[in-house]
């Protein structure tokens, strides 16, 4: 994958500094719903064309995706920045359900998503949600790769699988009551 490139400005904020840019996969399209971080522990989603912005207070620090460290997902910082550009695996949209045993939609639930992503990407990605109302979660980027996810909610137990994401995917977890 390409190196992360950053150019720099003086644009910097009475707070701190501005640092902005974008996150793409490698086939150009943006990576809207990935967490962006500085020093992990300011944080910002990218939009829907990819793009973030970040106010740093800190002399130097790394901006990184999703608080992983390592390059190339991680630019160190020591000023205004208006494009460190990330380059992320292809995405695989993934849609999670989650019922109970009578096929009811279950809400609130605890889900942990691991993937781990093709040669070249130093990931794992970890992402710890819960579903929606309507017990679904529908994140705005998921890379490709073998994705384990977990799901539990008091009093119904927990459930751990395993897939390969290429494409889309659309799974359906079902949760029992005590079952672990």
């Amino acid at each position: 994958p390409a190196e992360p490139r950053a150019r720099v400005t003086n644009t910097q904020a009475e707070e701190g500094y501005a640092v902005e840019g974008h996150v793409r996969t490698t086939q150009g399209e943006p990576a809207a719903g990935v967490r962006v971080s500085a020093g992990g522990t300011r944080g910002a989603r990218t939009d829907a064309d990819g793009h973030f912005a970040l106010t740093v207070t800190r002399d130097k620090t790394n901006v990184s995706l999703g608080g992983t460290a390592s390059t190339p997902f991680s630019v160190e910082v020591e000023g205004p920045r208006d494009d460190v550009d990330f380059l992320v695996p292809e995405r695989c949209p993934l849609t999670v359900e989650v019922v109970d045993g009578q096929d009811r939609p279950l809400a609130e639930v605890d889900l942990e998503l691991r993937t781990f992503s093709p040669p070249g990407f130093p990931y794992p990605s970890y992402l710890s949600v819960k579903t929606d109302s309507s017990g679904r979660y529908e994140p705005a980027y998921h890379p490709c790769g073998t994705l384990t996810i977990s799901a539990s909610k008091v009093p119904f137990g927990a459930v751990k699988e395993r897939h390969e994401l290429h494409e889309a995917s659309a799974l359906r977890l079902v949760l029992e009551p005590g079952v672990r």
